[in-house]
């Protein structure tokens, strides 16, 4: 991500890093933290990169150390060097000089391919503990490893020693995991029997090929005579809190492909908020037919997944949510059958892909809390778009709010939660059969 190649011979620089990309911060958003880089190379010489990497920010801003780091680059990636030819020294150093931690990483070559190296002796509480990989990549994509590293029993305290023996090729992974020198059950899994599960959406063209989205570009901001980098995408606006950006705030639009351009400046608008624009959509039930709705089945008290089989004129049930893992339990198809307990007033589902909540409109002869009659393809179902209202875009220039509306003069100052003194939102205004809610 510094993105050396780049920034060559450009002086030293400044790359965000977004960290949610190298570890797992438990959350799909951006998590960037600002290197100091610099690349240099010769004709006919390696390339040499230097970074400085700051360790833990405190509230004001200032770091308690760098992380210094130093790269000499002598080969690609390539068949016969794998994860390329390289040699990388680092150390952490507090603002006071004292050293914390150290290491190196390198690759060399073997006779399969590219074997990668690296060790790290950390100081905690005046005890050292080491880490290290060895690990063999192939050119036909096999490969064996070692790790070694404290066996943790708590906090900052380790009992001996953990390791890891794995080897891996195109159809299985192996590992054989020892404690202090006692070898535990080893695994073998088979790469081509696996899970499979869908956390995000993407967009793909009609020859399948995956189509970039821009959604965001890095920015800067000068406050107190310092230069901020930040970024603001698809989850809002990143920026160190020392940069004091606020709404109104002058921001520059960054272009890293072309390093000597000043950018464009934009000025930031933030509220406390967004609006959703809700449009009511009334479709057939066979418009929909094989999209997964997620229903409460009220008989049994069960989240069902259930689809409309056009086909035979039914309501299908292929999976029940399990509620220790929130994950859907995939079942035989069987058909649903709507009963006065079951749809006792409507059947209300959730969509994904329909984009929110909806209902199938069912028709009691009898009334509510009766037997409805059995949907068909023509039976109406209404759901409702959701869309994010954007600046410019076109919006009624009056709004009528009628439930949580919020009071512009405690929002600021306010509290949420239900029945506070002071309440970021109006009282309640409505009547519901003749009878005001404040009074009741």
């Amino acid at each position: 991500q510094t993105r050396p190649g780049l920034m060559m011979n450009e002086d030293n620089y400044s790359a965000q890093i977004d960290v949610g990309k190298c570890q797992d911060t438990g959350s799909d958003a951006p998590s960037y933290e600002t290197w100091y880089v610099n690349s240099s190379r010769a004709s006919g010489e390696p390339m040499y990169i230097k970074a400085w990497v700051p360790n833990d920010q405190d509230d004001d801003g200032s770091y308690d150390g760098y992380i210094n780091a130093k790269m000499t680059v002598k080969q690609p990636p390539s068949a016969d060097y794998p994860v390329g030819f390289f040699n990388m020294n680092f150390k952490m150093v507090g603002n006071d000089g004292t050293e914390s931690m150290k290491g190196f990483m390198k690759t060399k070559k073997t006779s399969g391919g590219n074997q990668l190296q690296f060790y790290m002796p950390m100081n905690m509480g005046g005890t050292v503990y080491d880490y290290a990989v060895k690990a063999n990549f192939n050119s036909d994509g096999s490969g064996t490893g070692a790790t070694s590293m404290p066996n943790w029993i708590a906090q900052n305290q380790a009992s001996g020693a953990k390791t890891f023996q794995v080897a891996f090729n195109d159809d299985y992974f192996y590992k054989q995991k020892s404690l202090n020198g006692v070898e535990q059950t080893a695994v073998c899994l088979d790469r081509n029997k696996y899970l499979t599960s869908a956390w995000r959406y993407a967009m793909y063209d009609s020859n399948g090929a995956r189509v970039p989205i821009n959604s965001g570009f890095p920015i800067t901001a000068t406050a107190s005579g310092t230069t901020y980098h930040g970024y603001i995408g698809y989850h809002g606006l990143w920026m160190p809190s020392a940069a004091n950006i606020d709404n109104g705030s002058t921001v520059t639009k960054m272009d890293y492909s072309n390093p000597d351009a000043a950018g464009d400046n934009y000025t930031v608008r933030s509220w406390g908020g967004k609006l959703i624009k809700y449009t009511r959509k009334t479709i057939t039930l066979e418009s929909i037919k094989n999209i997964p709705l997620s229903f409460m089945d009220r008989s049994d008290g069960k989240e069902k997944r259930v689809y409309w089989d056009s086909d035979n004129d039914v309501l299908k049930v292929d999976a029940v949510r399990n509620t220790q893992t929130w994950t859907w339990e995939d079942q035989t198809a069987t058909t649903l059958t709507l009963d006065n307990v079951s749809a006792r007033h409507n059947f209300g589902f959730y969509s994904e892909a329909l984009g929110g909540n909806g209902q199938i409109v069912l028709a009691y002869p009898y009334g509510f809390g009766t037997n409805p009659i059995a949907p068909a393809d023509n039976s109406s179902v209404i759901f409702n778009t959701r869309e994010p209202v954007f600046p410019g875009d076109s919006v009624p220039t009056t709004l009528a709010c009628y439930n949580n509306c919020l009071n512009p003069a405690t929002i600021a100052s306010g509290s949420d939660r239900w029945g506070a003194t002071t309440s970021i939102f109006h009282g309640k205004k409505s009547t519901w059969l003749g009878v005001n809610p404040d009074n009741n």
